[in-house]
């Protein structure tokens, strides 16, 4: 997975690699750092490209990347 500045202020740009099986990708991320309290955001989506937008400048943020495929697995 590719992780980058997005065009625009406050957004971040993952790109997962290209999974032939994959039916489906979750894009993860949630503030830094990591808890109990933590709340994170999940969006599923079918490109293999997401923009997380509205993020705030200069806060350390943890992303992940999962593929899904037409049986249910997870990579």
């Amino acid at each position: 997975t590719d992780v980058y500045h997005g065009s625009k202020e406050g957004s971040i740009v993952l790109q997962a690699q290209t999974d032939t099986g994959a039916i489906i990708y979750l894009y993860h991320a949630a503030p830094h750092p990591i808890n109990e309290q933590t709340e994170g955001i999940t969006v599923a989506d079918t490109r293999v490209k997401y923009v997380f937008t509205g993020l705030e400048e200069g806060k350390k943020y943890w992303f992940r990347v999962a593929a899904v495929g037409s049986n249910r697995q997870i990579v």
